[in-house]
């Protein structure tokens, strides 16, 4: 049986690769022959909810043979990569697979889940671009009033379904490559939601999912889940308002469903780190509130890095009274201001440089609306700072060459540049503007 492993379009987030040496006492092997790969590195790839793990390693020899181990107990889908390019999804399931490359195709010899995956993926790879065509045509058609070529179209639309359904049919429903078709047909389905109907039914999906299954977890399409699932809440066409519950109701069946068992604790943080940071990418800052809030409410371990950029929405949030720090010879609160711009950045952040450069001429003339600009930068040299501070007209500024080790960056939780913080003269946060455009909007509706 041969791979066309272009369809399956596999995709590895760097970040997220973990290297972990093979100590275990029982191993399986993968014995490969790969024509035309000689003296090549090869990785075998297994998955642990949304990491990925080069679990072994190795170099094809002079005529592309290799062979590759893994843990008697680990049953899901894995990935063979040969240097970092070609990409070889198999099923592994608690026995030695056996493969040979010939004339640029890959066979399997003896493994019925690999090879009933494939003859799917190759058939699905040609039902796929018949159906685009055939869906084409039927709207064409449609628009001609045709009725007899429409008929025609929409039969072989139909028998190219059934061919699918008999194809899964026909397999063992507790068979390894019958739960991984089902399950990356049921993620990658969002992807063809058009009616309101179908959006909201695969939305509601989600929440039928065993989060906690070993195979899911072991499937390599975790991620897929999450991010399809979330993408398809924000694409919606929902009120945000609406948008925003639903995320905090996924948000939620996540930690209930993750946080109840031990063993599952790690995936859990690596869960709530990648949507904090799909989140804010996204720029849902509600949302990274509320996971953050839902983080400290259930005690969920996480990270040092994590648990600091959460605290700023927990802590820094709007109404919140912030420290009196004192800067050099004055605190905040003796700083006569209807309001005060905190401005956290550093001469070599180049972002800050940028944000500066657009308000120097304002910042003169914001004190006539009685707004002070307090420069706080995380340098380390002294002349960087005197320097830094020539080009903001800032009247009052202020760094201790810790820079993020600073006092006062643990105190407003910094954890990038530039953070910019608005408060009033009772020192309480009014605005977290994410950029000087903001800022300024805000200023001149004063």
């Amino acid at each position: 049986m041969y791979i066309d492993c272009k369809y399956w379009s596999i995709k590895f987030l760097s970040n997220l690769f973990v290297f972990f040496p093979l100590f275990v006492l029982g191993q399986n092997s993968i014995n490969g022959n790969l024509e035309n790969e000689i003296n090549k590195k090869v990785n075998l790839i297994i998955h642990e909810g949304i990491k990925s793990i080069v679990i072994d390693s190795t170099t094809t020899d002079t005529k592309g043979n290799f062979l590759l181990k893994y843990p008697l107990t680990y049953s899901g889908v894995g990935t063979i990569i040969v240097e970092n390019k070609q990409q070889i999804p198999i099923l592994i399931e608690g026995k030695d697979i056996d493969l040979y490359n010939s004339s640029g195709k890959i066979y399997f010899k003896n493994n019925t889940n690999n090879e009933n995956l494939y003859a799917y993926a190759n058939a699905q790879s040609f039902r796929d671009n018949a159906q685009k065509a055939l869906q084409f045509l039927i709207e064409l058609y449609k628009q001609k009033e045709d009725s007899k070529a429409l008929l025609m179209y929409e039969k072989e639309l139909k028998k190219l379904e059934n061919e699918r359904q008999s194809f899964l049919h026909a397999l063992d429903s507790n068979s390894i490559a019958f739960k991984y078709i089902r399950l990356k047909e049921k993620i990658f389905k969002t992807q063809k939601s058009d009616s309101p109907n179908e959006i909201h039914s695969n939305i509601n999906d989600f929440y039928t999912v065993n989060l906690t299954d070993s195979f899911l977890i072991h499937s390599g399409l975790y991620l897929d889940l999450l991010k399809k699932h979330f993408d398809l809440i924000e694409q919606s066409g929902a009120p945000i308002d609406l948008s925003h519950e639903m995320m905090a109701n996924s948000i939620d069946y996540c930690i209930t469903q993750l946080n109840s068992k031990v063993t599952h604790k790690e995936l859990l943080e690596d869960i709530i780190h990648f949507l904090f940071n799909y989140f804010e990418k996204q720029s849902l800052y509600i949302l990274s509130e509320y996971l953050s809030n839902k983080t400290f409410e259930n005690d969920i371990t996480i990270n040092r890095e994590l648990s600091y950029r959460m605290e700023y929405y927990r802590t820094m949030k709007l109404g919140n009274t912030v420290s009196d720090i004192p800067l050099n010879e004055i605190k905040l609160s003796e700083i006569k201001a209807k309001y005060k711009i905190l401005f956290f950045g550093a001469s070599w952040c180049h972002k800050c440089v940028d944000e500066i450069e657009k308000i120097k001429d304002k910042i003169i003339q914001w004190e006539s609306k009685e707004i002070e600009f307090i420069l706080i930068s995380l340098d380390s040299n002294q002349d960087n700072f005197k320097n830094f501070v020539k080009t903001t007209n800032a009247k009052f500024s202020y760094c201790d060459y810790m820079s993020w080790d600073s006092k006062i960056a643990k105190a407003f939780f910094i954890y990038a540049t530039p953070t910019i913080y608005v408060i009033n003269n009772n020192n309480q946060i009014i605005l977290k503007p994410i950029s000087v455009e903001q800022l300024n909007v805000w200023i001149n509706n004063l």
